[in-house]
């Protein structure tokens, strides 16, 4: 990474219906908990998917959510 940028703040964005939230939040703590082994490491793959966002962990309560979304891509 060129050293003008910073690090993203997340491994994976989580994109789902909120009718499907029960099995998003499952989906989640299975992509954190799954590591990657050495050889794809050495191919530049992370070591984790850790964190994975997923709007109901993390946004603040009462944020506007386009801004906020638009925001938690960026980083």
């Amino acid at each position: 990474m060129p050293s003008d940028q910073t690090a993203p703040k997340y491994a994976a964005f989580l994109s789902y219906s909120h009718a499907d939230a029960r099995k998003a939040k499952r989906w989640q703590r299975r992509l954190e908990a799954f590591r990657f082994d050495e050889p794809l490491m050495r191919l530049g793959a992370p070591a984790s998917l850790v964190p994975v966002f997923r709007d109901r962990d993390d946004f603040p309560a009462g944020g506007e959510l386009s801004a906020l979304t638009r925001k938690a891509l960026a980083e």
